[in-house]
Order: structure tokens, then C-alpha cells, then sequence
């Protein structure tokens, strides 16, 4: 049983420091799971016990061999090294603690579950990917499909109504990669609540889908441009135009397979 901060008796006795209830319950209270119990930030009782330089209580729970002190809460911190604060080297001794540690290494699922690696993660994909976008359409604008007049420094094809739409849409891509690599490098760090995040998130990837669907487009329109057998034009601009379909059809072959493997 719980409250609605996923803290059983065991976290309730480590916070208020009740070393006689701690002691009752590790005494009857069998299953490993339910000492090592962590609550919605990720802290077991043993993380609470460190946080509130309760010596007694860690002492208690550490020398409990079901009690694991490597688990890691939401901060990535773990609950040894919490509970070192309280001052438990000299009385527990140091080369103790180390044999503890090492007997039970810090578990691999709890850092790849750690929300806030997870974001961090998730931002610096899309910033490269926004980064990636900004510098190939920056290139376009460089080196512009057909090239220069050499005596009036103008486009060559600038007269075709198609180069007005490979400007606008190059622009535009340039434009929102480069806000998502700014915007995600200002804020990161910064974001503490998931809303935040979560509305970041969102933003971010709807920024970047836009910005991937117009550098296609400049890419299509430049492809219509340069090449001059028309045929071979129009199936370049057939392939690239496909590709938002094969992207939609991945990504709903792909949620189908892991709906079908969990």
C-alpha cells in the first residue's frame, strides 16, 4: 500500500526517522521489492533516509542485505551516496561500504530510464538534425541551381516562376532549423516541468517536420530546373516527392511491429 506519492511504510518511517517502526517493519516485512520500493521521484527508503541525514536509519537500512544502495533516483543520484552525508563512514567504516557498493553495481535499467537523461538525449538529436538542415539549406543559397549570369550577378533561371517557389521554400527551412537549434540550446536545462517539456517537444518536431517538408520541396524545384530532359525531371521530382509517404509508411509499420512484439 502506497500514498499518492508511491511511498509505502517504509519511506513514511525513513523521513519522519522512526528507527523503532524502520527496524518493526525490515524485521516483517519479507520481500526485497518493498524495501528497495521507489517512489515517484525514484527514492527509496534508504535515498530518504540520506536526503534527512538520518544516520540512524541509514545505518539501519544498509545493514539490510536486501536493501539495494546503488538505485538511482529521477536526479540520478544514488542512494549510497546520499546516505554518505550523514556521516556513516565512521561509524559503518569506509572499506565496509566500498565491499557493500561493489557487491551490488548500479543497475543499468535505472539509467536508461532516467527522464532526464532521456531528454537530454531527445534534445541534442534534434538539434543536430536541426543543425543538419540549417547548413544544407544555407548551401543552396551559396551555390543556386543553374548558377550566376557572370555579368550581371543574377541568377540564371531567377526569371522562371519555379525560382520564386525554391527561394520561399528554402528560406522557410533555413529559417525553422535554425529557431529549433537556437530554442533548444537556450532552453535546455532550463525546462524543469513536463509541460514545459513536453510543449518544447512538440513545438520542436512540428518546427522540424515543416522545415524537412519545404527543404524537400526547394530540392524538388531545383531538380525541375537544372535537369533538361524532362522526363528524368519529373521522375526526380517523383522520388523525392514519395518520400513524406515512405516516412508515414515507416513509422506506421513500425508502431504496428512493436505493438504486435509487446
Amino acid at each position: 500500500m502506497v500514498d499518492n506519492m508511491g511511498r509505502n511504510a517504509l519511506h513514511i518511517a525513513a523521513i519522519n526517522d522512526k528507527v523503532s517502526v524502520l527496524e518493526l517493519l525490515l524485521k516483517y516485512v519479507l520481500p526485497k521489492e518493498i524495501v528497495n520500493q521507489q517512489d515517484r521521484d525514484g527514492n527509496t527508503p534508504l535515498h530518504h533516509a540520506g536526503k534527512l541525514f538520518g544516520k540512524q536509519a541509514a545505518l539501519l537500512l544498509l545493514n539490510d542485505r536486501r536493501v539495494k544502495p546503488c538505485l538511482v533516483n529521477q536526479d540520478e543520484d544514488a542512494a549510497f551516496s546520499l546516505s554518505q552525508r550523514t556521516g556513516i563512514e565512521r561509524t559503518y567504516g569506509k572499506h565496509k561500504l566500498l565491499i557493500l557498493t561493489k557487491q551490488q553495481p548500479r543497475p543499468l535499467q535505472n539509467r536508461r530510464t532516467s527522464p532526464q537523461m532521456a531528454h537530454n538525449i531527445v534534445c541534442s538529436v534534434l538539434v543536430v538534425v536541426a543543425t543538419l538542415m540549417g547548413m544544407s539549406t544555407f548551401a543552396v543559397t551559396l551555390t543556386v541551381p543553374g548558377g550566376y549570369n557572370q555579368q550581371s550577378g543574377a541568377a540564371i533561371v531567377g526569371h522562371h516562376q519555379a525560382f520564386n517557389i525554391l527561394v520561399i521554400c528554402n528560406a522557410i527551412s533555413m529559417c525553422g532549423s535554425t529557431v529549433v537549434a537556437l530554442c533548444i540550446f537556450l532552453w535546455k536545462g532550463h525546462v524543469e516541468t513536463r509541460v514545459s517539456y513536453g510543449v518544447m517537444l512538440f513545438g520542436a518536431k512540428l518546427l522540424i517536420v515543416f522545415s524537412g517538408l519545404t527543404m524537400i520541396m526547394s530540392m524538388l524545384t531545383a531538380i525541375y530546373l537544372t535537369i533538361t530532359p524532362m522526363l528524368v525531371a519529373y521522375v526526380g521530382v517523383a522520388i523525392g516527392a514519395s518520400v513524406p509517404l515512405l516516412v508515414c509508411l515507416v513509422v506506421v509499420l513500425g508502431k504496428s511491429v512493436y505493438e504486435f512484439g509487446v
